[in-house]
């Protein structure tokens, strides 16, 4: 065989495999995109940042590969400022980075008064990034923080009748009250006069949050009308929008203060005849040493009566009113320095035979039956608006009533009884003579009424009345019926 065809057939049989090779090289060119993809670890997932004081809170979900070793986060304001650690031990690149959890940190110092891109990345074990993820977040400025207007706080009386301090606009549109004001009060002469903490419940036990807008600390033993001054720290959580941010922080509070005694809470009255009672309500007040009470039922212009600075109530009475008018009382309490509250004032009227000559009830009238007879027509003898009429032992009104003729002869004479509250009848008078005068004459026993009020002491109360001409005249009042 000479060279030439040995040449060919050498030629021949290095095609096949040169061809061989060259399928092998593009099947590894189309695996080599899986083995990049292995070789770089899997982005975060669900990144959240949190608003803090100067900080920033950053919670993500970190993927389930074998690939991602830690997380570098870059922190984007005005500078770049790029945090890190490891997921084997957890260890901070820097002091301001806090670590919580594998998925969670706080970023502290951001304190440029701006807006931050917060990008996070898995890193493999040779500093390979993942794929970003971002997300903005503007943490609270110190210069926001000034801007908060601080809580106040006013003289006042608890509801054990101690001094105390009220802490007002503790809960604003800018924050929440977080729970604690931590006071000191001092008098001008930088004496301090009393201290401590004052806290309320800001969650409820179903775990919703409760809006405290005041709150009421205890400092007994404070003057009245005298100036102290209080400095106080509130505990709040700033606002970003409508959400609380993740921090507390304390506002700084300083205010004069004074307390001053309080007035009485109501007044009311009961009657009778020819006499008052006077009572009040009043929160209980340290502050109070007497009662001072000013009326012309006096004969000196006033009462005075003892403290009642631990009751919740007292009375007085007066007697010997005779007269069908109001007496004004007015009620004031009165603190060691002879300084008096703001005062309450009430008219009080009290029942007298002066008054009942005035009622206009009970009503008569007189109508004509089919027949022609009269027939006497009685309203409002029971129960209404001027009196309630007073029963016997079985609940019954027991009515006195007299029919005289103009020679005072009777012509009717009995005792009518009906049930208390009712006090409407119809009387047959078929024995009148519709051409002659009669006489009414009537009485029972009633309590008025004066100014929605009951009187605790009954009345006789007496009326005649006369029918001429088949009428019935309005009624007068009589000493007697007899």
């Amino acid at each position: 065989m000479n060279v030439m065809k040995i040449y060919k057939l050498l030629l021949l049989c290095a095609l096949p495999a040169l061809g061989l090779l060259s399928s092998c090289e593009d099947m590894d060119e189309n695996y080599k995109q899986y083995e990049v993809e292995d070789i770089y670890s899997g982005k975060v997932l669900n990144l959240v940042a949190k608003v803090g004081f100067e900080s920033a809170v950053l919670v993500w979900d970190n993927p389930q590969d074998q690939v991602s070793k830690g997380i570098e986060i870059v922190a984007i304001g005005n500078d770049t400022v790029t945090y890190s650690f490891d997921f084997a031990t957890l260890t901070p690149n820097t002091t301001d980075l806090e670590i919580y959890a594998a998925d969670s940190v706080r970023i502290n110092n951001l304190n440029q008064g701006t807006a931050y891109s917060m990008t996070v990345y898995t890193v493999d074990a040779y500093g390979n990034r993942s794929i970003d993820v971002s997300v903005p977040v503007m943490p609270l400025s110190q210069e926001a923080y000034d801007a908060l207007i601080p809580p106040i706080c006013a003289g006042t009386i608890d509801e054990d009748g101690n001094t105390a301090i009220n802490f007002q606009g503790l809960t604003a549109l800018s924050f929440n009250f977080a729970g604690t004001i931590t006071y000191k009060v001092f008098d001008t002469d930088a004496n301090l006069c009393g201290e401590g903490v004052a806290t309320a419940e800001t969650v409820n036990e179903e775990g919703d949050n409760i809006a405290v807008s005041t709150l009421v600390a205890a400092v007994p033993g404070l003057k009245p009308d005298t100036q102290y001054k209080v400095q106080f720290d509130t505990k709040v959580i700033p606002l970003s929008g409508n959400a609380p941010i993740e921090d507390t922080v304390t506002l700084h509070s300083e205010s004069n203060l004074y307390v001053s005694i309080s007035g009485i809470s109501s007044l009311d009255y009961t009657m009778g005849d020819g006499w008052v009672e006077v009572s009040y309500q009043q929160p209980k007040n340290e502050l109070a040493k007497t009662i001072l009470v000013t009326s012309d039922a006096f004969p000196t212009g006033k009462l005075e009566l003892p403290n009642t600075a631990d009751s919740e109530g007292g009375k007085f009475r007066v007697d010997g009113l005779t007269a069908n008018k109001a007496v004004k009382f007015t009620v004031a309490r009165v603190d060691e320095n002879g300084k008096a509250s703001d005062a309450m004032s009430i008219d009080a009227t009290p029942a007298t035979q002066a008054q009942l000559n005035t009622i206009t009830n009970p009503t008569l009238s007189i109508s004509t039956d089919i027949l022609g007879y009269m027939t006497l027509n009685a309203s409002n003898f029971g129960d209404n608006s001027q009196f309630k009429t007073k029963g016997d032992a079985d609940d019954k009104t027991n009515l006195k009533f007299i029919i005289e003729d103009e020679a005072g002869n009777d012509v009717f004479n009995d005792v009518i009884t009906f049930p208390v509250g009712e006090g409407s009848f119809s009387l047959g008078l078929s024995q009148l003579d519709t051409e002659a005068t009669y006489t009414v004459k009537y009485e029972f026993e009633c309590y008025p009424k004066i100014n929605g009020r009951t009187s605790e002491d009954s009345f006789v109360l007496r009326r005649a009345h006369t029918i001429e001409n088949g009428s019935i005249s309005a009624g007068s009042p009589i000493d007697s019926i007899e």
